[in-house]
């Protein structure tokens, strides 16, 4: 979602402005993106934590998550 929004941005910003209108448009964009891009910025540092709160968690946990991986993958065969 992050890298798709990034994606749209740089779609916007690196078209090519033909017109006034296009001008002002452009700019209106540029200037709201600060506060999107700051939006983005917290998203991305907050993914960042909770990825390395998972890896820190799993050496901890290692053989009660390899279990548990376990037990969801065995699952659906339970089913039967």
């Amino acid at each position: 979602m992050i890298v798709h929004r990034y994606t749209e941005i740089s779609l916007f910003i690196s078209r090519e402005v033909k017109t006034a209108k296009e001008c002002v448009e452009m700019e209106f964009y540029k200037n709201n993106l600060t506060l999107e891009m700051t939006g983005l910025s917290n998203r991305i540092e907050q993914n960042r934590n909770l990825i390395f709160f998972l890896i820190r968690n799993d050496f901890i946990f290692e053989e009660s998550t390899q279990q548990l991986i376990a037990n969801l993958h065995d699952w659906p065969s339970l089913l039967s």
